[in-house]
């Protein structure tokens, strides 16, 4: 289908019926951009039900083909650029699209995902050219047949101009059932892909068996927990159904917990169990309740709680945001009076993973380029407004009011925020018996065992199956880790860790 597609002059999208009749109104509104940025209350259900034809899976390889494309809903027709640019126009226009519900988000990712972008400027758009990254941002379509979240992807761009081979080597086969589609897509990603540990990072549950149960049993092995998991898949391999929190391990992170090394692992087709290496950093000690969306918003009643909650429960700081406090004192990088040793740093990075969103958003500053100050600023700006100014026993305080003002000044509260709300949202802040702070998966409990694995950009959360093997759990960020630190310096060597 693929080969079709982009060896044909023209496509003819079908969008469905338009059983309401209000398919001409909506594409009158788009061919008028002066109507469009004029838009009565009356309009509202136009641009919410156009902008909804553009969830199903199978759209991906009719709108990614390089041929002009026109759009059908019943009747009624557009042009599929003139559709985009004028979303494109409006995106920008939140207070307008809020008003109207017009969801361009929708429809522009359809552009930006699935139109192949200038290889001459592909390093900025590093993300789009990765399959498995790919299948993660699809998974809000909307599929009838499970498999075709697959297989409907399988004209991308990134699959069909990438590295990995036996990714390249997928077929759609509706022989097969879903769990051995997603299996087959996670065990050739792994397989065929020796510089990313993607497809393991690509995987969110919604629940997974406690810390204890089967520890009796001589032999939890991948298909006793297969019988028991809801989806059926094993632990290792993503369910491309389920949504909980963006990847985290996206190929453009600056993040490398792996060091230089490459993944060293094997996968057992006959019991599903995949052989991975890597160095066990630490245990889970305790852990918050998972993040609500927009948890850390600056808006509202209650915007402040879990900032504070979270650090005295779980980081069991007692005494208010105190820049006193260091974090891991007996580690001698992070000992002495700079950023890097307080625990309040260590707190904020940990919250919004390190803020690397927030440096693509500032003019795409390359994120070793920003000094560590400015990223402290931001999160010391945000706890200074959660506290509700200086004389809450939460306010950010400092025996040296000169060395406080020098480090927290230009920062944006609003920045560490969007920050913190993109990396938190459905994920777990957690502190390990030694004293790391964890972002992890919403499934992750006290006894899971924090690790990173050979190849990996962030370091991953397993958890204790049977007498020697593990469930992945999920990834996480861990300050103090993520720059090959446990690697290069492992003193235990490696070890093998078999994921069922």
């Amino acid at each position: 289908m693929d080969l079709i597609y982009r060896n044909a002059n023209r496509v003819l999208v079908w969008l469905g019926n338009d059983n309401h009749r209000i398919a001409a109104e909506a594409f009158r509104l788009v061919k008028d951009l002066g109507v469009v940025f004029g838009l009565h209350q009356g309009h509202a259900n136009l641009g919410h039900d156009l902008s909804n034809r553009f969830t199903r899976v199978w759209i991906v390889q009719e709108i990614g083909a390089k041929a002009p494309a026109t759009l059908f809903w019943g009747e009624a027709y557009i042009e599929w650029d003139l559709l985009y640019s004028v979303c494109k126009a409006i995106n920008g226009e939140h207070h307008l699209r809020k008003q109207v519900d017009v969801q361009t988000p929708k429809i522009t990712y359809m552009y930006r995902r699935l139109i192949e972008p200038d290889r001459m400027i592909a390093n900025r758009h590093a993300n789009r050219f990765s399959f498995l990254y790919e299948l993660h941002r699809g998974r809000h379509l909307v599929a009838t047949d499970p498999r075709d979240r697959v297989f409907a992807m399988l004209g991308h761009y990134s699959i069909r101009n990438g590295p990995n081979q036996k990714l390249r080597e997928l077929t759609a086969d509706y022989t097969k059932t879903v769990k051995e589609v997603f299996a087959d897509v996670a065990s050739r990603a792994l397989v065929g892909d020796n510089s990313s540990l993607l497809a393991l990072a690509a995987v969110q549950h919604h629940n997974l068996p406690p810390l204890g149960e089967n520890m009796a049993v001589e032999l939890a092995d991948c298909a006793n927990y297969c019988s028991s998991s809801p989806n059926g898949l094993p632990s290792w391999v993503p369910d491309w159904r389920l949504y909980q929190s963006h990847i985290l391990s996206e190929p453009t992170s600056p993040h490398h917990a792996g060091g230089l090394s490459r993944p060293d692992l094997r996968v057992d087709e006959d019991s599903k169990t995949l052989h991975i290496k890597g160095t066990i950093v630490d245990v889970v000690a305790a852990c918050s309740g998972p993040f609500r969306p927009r948890e850390f918003h600056v808006n509202g009643l209650d915007w402040s709680m879990a900032i504070h909650t979270v650090w005295r429960d779980v980081c069991g700081q007692s005494s208010g945001f105190d820049l006193s406090q260091k974090y891991l004192p007996t580690r001698k990088r992070f000992q002495g009076g700079e950023i890097e040793g307080l625990a309040l740093f260590a707190y904020v990075q940990t919250l919004s993973n390190a803020c690397v969103a927030t440096a693509w958003q500032d003019n795409n500053h390359p994120y070793e380029s920003v000094p560590t100050q400015q990223w402290f600023a931001h999160g010391v700006s945000y706890l200074t407004q959660a506290a509700g100014g200086g004389s809450s026993p939460y306010a950010v305080s400092d025996s040296n009011d000169d060395k406080l003002q020098e480090w927290t000044s230009g920062g944006d509260a609003a920045k560490w925020a969007r920050a913190a709300n993109g990396a938190s949202c459905n994920r777990k802040f957690a502190r390990t018996r030694n004293g790391y702070y964890v972002l992890g998966p919403r499934v992750m409990k006290p006894g899971d065992v924090i690790c990173v694995l050979l190849g990996g950009k962030m370091p991953f959360c397993l958890r204790p199956w049977g007498k020697n093997n593990y469930l992945l759990v999920g990834e996480c960020y861990v300050h103090g880790i993520m720059n090959g630190e446990i690697i290069d310096g492992a003193k235990n060597g490696e070890n093998v860790f078999d994921i069922v």
